[in-house]
């Protein structure tokens, strides 16, 4: 937006330049030196210009990149089983406890396992959610504004098909947090669990 705003100032600068210099001209040998100038104007003008959105482009990133550390460094997100030895038929609840000092405008939640020893029976998201949706094993999770949270915002809850001697279940989150800062691909801890 700031990009939009510059240019904008300096293409109207540009237009009110050209114009005065138009309007003190009346003859061609004045024509031709104010179409020189008006060239001259616009090179100096594109080059301020490109200096602008460089410069721009150079602060939205380091500001970018510094509130994405920010909001990931203000961001505790904890992953429980229910149990880690398991009977066959057994039901496993993957409990994830986020805790923020930021403030979180949505979040997204993947769970992976092996789909031929575990079923996905259910999936709880967080009661203060606007909207909340669950497919494919990803549970999203969106707030009327954004809000600091320290809650329990998503339940997973597998059931066991199988023996297995070990298997790990991992989760993946994805935060947007206030102003559009956003981390994605961050990996949370994963569980190894039983089913004997």
């Amino acid at each position: 937006m700031k990009k939009i705003i510059s240019i904008l100032i300096i293409l109207c600068m540009v237009l009110i330049a050209v114009t005065a210099c138009g309007d003190k001209q009346k003859d061609n040998t004045d024509t031709k030196l104010t179409e020189s100038a008006e060239k001259e104007t616009e090179k100096e003008t594109e080059k301020e210009t490109e200096s602008i959105v460089d410069n721009d482009n150079n602060a939205d990133n380091s500001t970018q990149s510094e509130a994405e550390i920010n909001l990931e460094k203000s961001i505790i997100i904890d992953v429980k089983a229910s149990k880690k030895e398991a009977s066959v038929g057994d039901e496993i609840v993957f409990t994830i406890d986020l805790s923020s000092k930021e403030k979180i405008a949505s979040c997204a939640f993947k769970l992976s396992y092996d789909v031929e020893s575990f079923e996905l029976v259910k999936c709880e998201m967080f009661k203060d959610a606007l909207i909340s949706n669950f497919a494919d094993s990803i549970g999203v999770i969106a707030f009327s504004k954004p809000m600091v949270i320290s809650a329990e915002v998503m339940t997973f809850t597998l059931k066991s098909k199988k023996i297995v001697e070990k298997t790990t279940i991992t989760c993946n989150a994805s935060i947007k947090g206030e102003n559009d800062k956003s981390i994605d691909d961050i990996e949370l801890n994963g569980i190894d669990i039983a089913v004997k």
